[in-house]
């Protein structure tokens, strides 16, 4: 069931200084994971804040529309694929058009789409898209690799210069099984980031990723450890706790 009230960054507890990337004219901002982890809760948190925040005009583009909007300080279009537009890569086209500020593409999903949005980047915009990868280094390869391979090398330097963060998230039932909380890995992109993007030196991404959580990236295991020791998830899934449950039962 989606809310009608969207819920805000603390309600999700994203952390604060992602605000600050809000903030940028220009940037790209993935969320990523497949189906069912929350990411069209988290995209419309976002969304929200720069909607209460910032005088923007905000585009979206959605199958199917999910949160609806409520204006407050920012204008909102929302465009549903089928119904106020023929095709993603038709409406990308024309949405420069409308003088948005900020871009949402509900999914980066072949290479035209993926090739358009970061036009969209390019031409001065703050976009936030999704892609169904599980970390950040999965989804920089992801998006390269959708081009030939004659390619690789000048988008792997466009990326470098329009990515800006990546979040990466699951969603675990927390320690009562009341609910599910959201364990996230956090990529911020930085000099050194961008570097290992342009060379197409991908994998050691991680090991950047590890040293920098002073700047406040971290890595999805970080995360879990977080939960687990603030006691918000148990190590324990709840199968295993069904399995003791019934071994105890048989003991008595």
């Amino acid at each position: 069931r989606i809310p009608q009230k969207v819920p805000s960054m603390e309600e999700i507890q994203l952390p604060s200084n992602i605000k600050e990337v809000l903030h940028k004219d220009k940037w790209l901002i993935l969320v990523t994971w497949p189906t069912g982890s929350g990411k069209s809760t988290t995209v419309a948190s976002l969304i929200e804040y720069i909607n209460q925040n910032m005088a923007k005009h905000i585009v979206t583009l959605e199958d199917p529309i999910e949160f609806v909007f409520e204006e407050k300080k920012s204008l909102i279009n929302q465009r549903n694929v089928g119904k106020n537009t023929l095709s993603w890569t038709r409406w990308i086209k024309y949405a420069l058009r409308q003088d948005p500020d900020v871009i949402m593409v509900w999914e980066m999903r072949d290479l035209e789409t993926i090739q358009s949005t970061l036009t969209l980047v390019e031409t001065w915009h703050l976009v936030i898209s999704t892609l169904h990868t599980v970390n950040a280094p999965q989804t920089i390869s992801r998006i390269i690799d959708a081009f030939p391979p004659a390619k690789a090398n000048m988008v792997a330097t466009q990326l470098s210069l329009s990515l800006g963060m990546i979040i990466s998230q699951r969603l675990i039932e927390n320690i009562d099984w009341t609910g599910r909380i959201a364990a996230r890995e956090i990529m911020l992109s930085d000099p050194a980031i961008s570097n290992l993007i342009r060379e197409n030196k991908i994998p050691q991404i991680f090991s950047v990723m590890e040293t920098s959580l002073q700047k406040w990236m971290i890595t999805m295991d970080h995360s879990l450890a977080r939960l687990v020791a603030t006691k918000q998830i148990s190590i324990q899934s709840r199968s295993e706790e069904h399995t003791s449950e019934l071994q105890s039962q048989d003991d008595l």
